[in-house]
């Protein structure tokens, strides 16, 4: 794939898949029932967005649900969450409930703090 831009940097996009054949059912008893997308900056190999879609139910989110966590890097020192989002459906006390999150992250600070290891 081609790299791909975000916020003016350049990133390596690579996908991961189940292996054909994979038992869906057994993908998600194990978590594992996932396509994802990760971009990762060219210069500091740091994720910069992880996608996952749900490709089988039996989780707690549900076939088809998408999941995004989105970094920036904060001061030029750090790369820390900057988004995530959901949208689709969530397994809740026994039901399924269509539903749609998104958190931002913003106004980090900087601190020092002691720290004794005894």
């Amino acid at each position: 794939m081609a790299p791909e831009e975000l916020d003016g940097r350049q990133n390596l996009v690579f996908t991961a898949i189940p292996p054909p054949g994979s038992d869906a059912k057994a993908l998600a008893r194990d978590g594992l029932a996932y396509e994802m997308k990760f971009w990762v900056d060219v210069q500091d190999n740091a994720f910069r967005r992880i996608e996952a879609k749900v490709i089988a139910g039996g989780m707690r989110w549900e076939k088809d649900s998408v999941v995004v966590f989105d970094f920036s890097k904060i001061r030029n020192e750090a790369w820390l969450p900057a988004r995530f989002s959901y949208q689709g459906r969530v397994r809740y006390l026994g039901r399924n409930i269509t539903a749609e999150a998104e958190q931002t992250y913003s106004d980090y600070k900087k601190f020092h703090a002691e720290t004794v290891v005894r």
